[in-house]
């Protein structure tokens, strides 16, 4: 009687080490597809912040000329060919200082972040 008591102990025991490795082994490929996926969003991250950055440069560019009701460009009927008006360096004066304001504000708002957060000042950080 005690032969056999002692094999259900053994029995149980033996079941359950093989569930635990199986449970083991999935948590491990969880683990690791969790890994590939947050590798990935790692990388969709920064680029989401290279095209912000990009976006963030286009903006003051494309917010002039819909002011301006794009006429800096005329379209030369004789020859079929776009020229660029004489007062273009109207543009590029309104242009140029809202690019450069917006970088400013970009910078501020990085540095700002990470002197909250007490951290060093990096304009492009890889999240994680």
């Amino acid at each position: 009687m005690r032969n056999a008591i002692d094999l259900a102990g053994y029995t149980l025991s033996l079941h359950n080490q093989l569930e635990t490795a199986r449970v083991d082994r999935e948590l491990r490929d969880l683990t690791s597809s969790l890994k590939r996926l947050q590798e990935d969003n790692l990388d969709d991250s920064a680029a989401v912040k290279v095209i912000t950055f990009v976006s963030a440069i286009y903006l003051p560019g494309s917010f002039i000329v819909s002011l301006y009701g794009m006429n800096f460009f005329v379209f030369d009927e004789d020859s079929r060919q776009i020229v660029i008006a004489k007062d273009f360096w109207v543009f590029l004066a309104t242009w140029l200082p809202l690019s450069l304001v917006t970088g400013l504000i970009y910078v501020l708002i990085v540095w700002f972040d990470a002197w909250w957060k007490r951290k060093p000042f990096r304009f492009f950080e890889r999240p994680g």
